[in-house]
């Protein structure tokens, strides 16, 4: 009969655990899940951002044409997209050091900052050496 009961127990026990998740569920269908909200210095990254996050992500990349971004000149809108973004990627190694300016000046502290250059363990030393090296050969 303790076998019975302890069953019994279990089953309900299982029963409501699998009802947790769906107490979490909305029926009302003007609710949209939140999109993580991207921005990148450059399309490039912002194209790869689409790729990777497909329709859990919303994309803006301040440059989106042939703008050289060592002269790029960033907008309060600019500015305004980097302090609301969850997520915003960076080449680094002075290459957008605008948008590093954007990112400390950001109020968001909880905001994922990727800098590409980092992550790849570039140097800006290795950036100089190729830069006077081509400077040289154009001369």
């Amino acid at each position: 009969m303790f076998f019975k009961n302890k069953k019994k127990l279990i089953t309900a026990a299982a029963c409501c655990l699998m009802l947790i998740p769906l107490s979490a569920c909305n029926k009302n269908s003007n609710t949209k899940p939140n999109k993580i909200n991207v921005v990148s210095s450059v399309n490039f990254y912002g194209d790869v951002a689409k790729q990777v996050g497909g329709k859990h992500v919303k994309v803006a990349s301040i440059i989106n044409s042939n703008v050289d971004p060592h002269d790029f000149e960033p907008t309060i809108n600019d500015a305004k997209k980097v302090d609301k973004a969850d997520v915003v990627i960076a080449n680094g190694i002075c290459y957008d050091d605008w948008m590093t300016n954007l990112i400390k000046n950001s109020n968001d502290k909880k905001q994922t900052d990727i800098d590409v250059g980092t992550l790849m363990h570039k140097k800006m030393e290795t950036m100089n050496i190729f830069g006077m090296i081509l400077k040289q050969w154009i001369n």
